[in-house]
């Protein structure tokens, strides 16, 4: 990981090089922890519920101040503040829906072949922009926690934080090739 994958870099389409801020993987798997040890059943209930267009949920808001706002990870312009609470929410709602499941390392490519998504739903998530993105990240996460699918969710995190960037194609592409590894190297793939 780069040092220009930051929270905020991603968020603000910035290539330019930041430590002010903990790497995504560090504000992930912090969020992650989070999640294991200070969320209630019902607060994680409540995160699988969340809508990205209004979370306006107690949950989410405990851990954006609690977690996000100290590390920086949220622009502090009202439009793209907006907007990068939306992407946070997504994946916090994702995460909630794989509780346990955050395995760091666990590329999402692979993850998602060795779960057995199939190819078209596959390229819906990559092909997906703004709002359909984040609806697909959440329904990607629910299709990893059905088959109890362990994933890193910085993959995720990269995806929709660098959704409108000038990286988000270098990180679909990096994840179609985790994918179509993965598919390739599968034991259970049809020889013609």
């Amino acid at each position: 990981m780069s040092d220009t994958d930051t929270p905020q870099a991603l968020a603000n389409g910035s290539d330019a090089r930041t430590s002010d801020f903990p790497s995504l993987g560090k504000v992930v798997n912090r969020l992650a922890g989070a999640l294991e040890r200070e969320t209630t059943p019902g607060d994680l209930a409540a995160l699988r519920r969340l809508d990205p267009d209004d979370p306006s949920n107690p949950a989410f808001w405990r851990i954006v101040v609690g977690h996000l706002v100290p590390v920086g990870a949220l622009s502090e312009e009202r439009r793209d503040r907006d907007q990068a609470e939306a992407c946070w929410a997504a994946l916090l709602s994702g995460m909630a829906q794989m509780h346990g499941l955050h395995v760091p390392g666990r590329r999402l490519g692979r993850a998602l072949a060795a779960a057995g998504l199939s190819e078209l739903r596959f390229v819906r998530l990559l092909r997906a922009r703004e709002r359909q993105l984040l609806s697909e990240v959440r329904t990607a996460a629910r299709y990893l926690a059905a088959r109890a699918e362990p994933v890193d969710w910085v993959d995720f995190a990269r995806l929709v934080l660098s959704h409108d960037t000038k990286r988000a194609e270098s990180v679909r592409r990096g994840i179609a090739r985790d994918y179509y590894s993965a598919q390739e190297a599968s034991p259970t793939k049809e020889k013609s």
